[in-house]
């Protein structure tokens, strides 16, 4: 557990475990040591970035599916200081003004005042108004809830897959991290720029941060390269995301007599060989 330690992934049981374990195991503690170095040479290549657009998303999307707690009723007072017989003016019936009890604004209508004509056709009973309302208003928010379970849905499916490849990078992780041929290194550009690499020759694998990468230009993308004598061999392109977050590249293949890596700019969909110089020539 020494790589997934060095990345402070392990929960409070594990860790604590690991750490007596590490206490009586120089070993084990002088490669977590290690480890924790490499960790930190990557965070070279990881900057401080603005949250993407999709966060903003995910949460008005959550709020708009999130069941809202009801509003609270204030608690009526018993008591309240006022006067109700000064301000009716009297306390006599006869006197006293009179105060019209409120109704639904859809209640029957009044009866006829004798001498008028009574109101024709069936009047409609109140109760049959509500109830035709409250199906209207069910009927709407059923149509809402539908809409709103098909995006909660699709946002789920969203962060499922997110997670199964954030799993499957820190198992990659862990295998690159814990090879005995571990080896990094880290190369600025003129421009400020900077790309850090991790790498296993025995395992096949290397991790690729970036930082401070221009966007390529339109219908273009970085691609990457494992030089070796017999030629440079394509090794992927960088996604957006890898450019613009910093987001980690995993490479993966035999490496075994690669020599350097480097990184061109080639048309969006990759080349089969470099058609540009390179703008990263990293000697392994």
């Amino acid at each position: 557990m020494t790589g997934v330690h060095a990345l402070n992934a392990l929960g409070d049981g594990e860790r604590e475990a690991f750490e007596r374990h590490a206490a009586a195991s120089p070993e084990s503690a002088q490669e977590a040591r290690e480890l924790a170095e490499t960790a930190a040479l990557l965070a070279l290549g990881t900057p401080e970035v603005t949250p993407p657009p999709r966060l903003k998303k995910s949460v008005m999307d959550a709020i708009r599916s999130t069941r809202q707690l009801p509003a609270v009723a204030a608690p009526a007072d018993a008591d309240d200081g006022v006067d109700t017989d000064a301000d009716a003016g009297s306390s006599d019936p006869e006197t006293a003004p009179a105060v019209e009890s409120p109704r639904p604004p859809s209640s029957v209508p009044p009866a006829a005042s004798p001498g008028s004509e009574a109101p024709t056709g069936p009047a409609v009973p109140a109760a049959t108004k509500w109830w035709a309302l409250a199906a209207g208003l069910l009927l709407l928010a059923t149509g809402g809830l539908a809409g709103v379970v098909a995006v909660q849905q699709n946002e789920q499916s969203r962060l499922q897959e997110q997670l199964t490849a954030a799993q499957s990078s820190q198992a990659a992780l862990h295998q690159l991290f814990a090879s005995s041929d571990l080896k990094t290194a880290v190369q600025r550009l003129d421009d400020g720029a900077t790309v850090s690499l991790s790498y296993s020759a025995a395992e096949g694998m290397m991790a690729v941060s970036t930082r401070g990468l221009p966007e390529p230009p339109s219908g273009h993308g970085y691609e990457l390269w494992l030089i070796s004598g017999d030629g440079a061999t394509p090794a992927g392109m960088l996604s957006a995301e890898a450019v613009s977050a910093a987001e980690l590249t995993m490479v993966t293949g035999p490496m075994e007599g690669v020599t350097h890596f480097g990184i061109t700019v080639e048309p969006e969909g990759g080349s089969p060989a470099p058609t540009t110089d390179p703008i990263v020539l990293q000697e392994l």
